[in-house]
Formats: C-alpha cells, sequence, structure tokens
C-alpha cells in the first residue's frame, strides 16, 4: 500500500478550502508533517472502509470489523440464568453495547438486567407483559464493561415464566 495524502476541508474558515495534512503509511498510521516541523509526526491509526463504489463508509462508534450482533434464540429467553450477549474480550479490549431491542411475549412483566459479566449492573429496565412491538432502546453513550477488561456482558430476565426476544449489537475496542 502507498500512502495517500490525507486532506481536510475547511472548518469554520480557519483553513484554506483544502489542505493536505500528511499521509496513510502502509500500517493506516496518519503521518503530518509541516514546514515548521519537517519530521512526520505519527497520530495514530485511522481505519478508512470504502464500499464497492468507493465511497466512504463510515460507522458511528468503531470500524465494522470490531462490531458484534447477539439474537436470541429461537423460541427467546425463558430462563432467569444469566444469557451472554457478548463473550469476554481479549486482551486489553473492553466490550460495548451500543443497542438493545427487547419485546416480552408472555403473560408475565418482568425485570431485566444488563450487566458486565456477573458482577456489576450496566442497565437495568422493565419488560411489559404481552408487548405488541419491541421496545428500542439505543445507547448513544455506549454502556462498557467495567469491572474488567476481558468481561463478557450478560442479560438476566429476572421473572420466571416469561418469554423474551432480544437482539442487543455493539462493538469491542
Amino acid at each position: 500500500m502507498t500512502a495517500q495524502p490525507l486532506y481536510v476541508t475547511s472548518v469554520l474558515g480557519q483553513a484554506a478550502p483544502t489542505v493536505a495534512i500528511g499521509a496513510l503509511d502502509a500500517n493506516g498510521v496518519l503521518q503530518v508533517a509541516s514546514a515548521t516541523n519537517p519530521l512526520p509526526i505519527t497520530i495514530g491509526t485511522v481505519g478508512l472502509t470504502a464500499g464497492t463504489s468507493n465511497i466512504g463508509v463510515v460507522t458511528p462508534y468503531s470500524v465494522a470489523s470490531a462490531n458484534w450482533h447477539y439474537a436470541a434464540p429461537t423460541g427467546g429467553i425463558i430462563t432467569t440464568a444469566p444469557v451472554t450477549l457478548v463473550a469476554a474480550a481479549g486482551a486489553g479490549v473492553r466490550n460495548y453495547i451500543t443497542a438493545l431491542q427487547i419485546k416480552g411475549c408472555n403473560a408475565v412483566a418482568s425485570e431485566v438486567v444488563i450487566q458486565d459479566g456477573a458482577a456489576v449492573v450496566l442497565w437495568r429496565g422493565y419488560v411489559a407483559a404481552t408487548m405488541l412491538t419491541a421496545d428500542d432502546l439505543v445507547f448513544p453513550t455506549p454502556l462498557m464493561s467495567l469491572s474488567g477488561m476481558y468481561s463478557a456482558i450478560t442479560l438476566t430476565v429476572n421473572t420466571t415464566a416469561t418469554l423474551t426476544y432480544v437482539t442487543a449489537q455493539g462493538f469491542t475496542a
């Protein structure tokens, strides 16, 4: 991969209309140099993804390869035991949850808890009985595993005899 220049368009009128600020090296690291500082400064890793039409693809929280998804089993969740939404991440990596869709399909309502492993409660909510549509919850500030960098994220339905459907989305970083 050859280094490609990275351009920034004017921000609040403070720069020329389009200015080259550096180049991505073979590892995707942004190298920045200027007339007053000719030595490149490493800014950080930049992940660029393009679709089939070479138009940049932007995801709100992470690169697409770090995303994870969970879908309840056929027949829904019918246990009060914790259900793993995403397994523990690797060394130095945390799990984040960005959205949850949940629907109670039984005549029994229940409290629902999202936990970091089985220890720290990240979110607590309530699922009504016999819901007609699913509740769509989006966490603009993603819920993050707190008790350690190696924790799974689990969901527990705290009432027996419930039939609950859950899908969840998030990422690891």
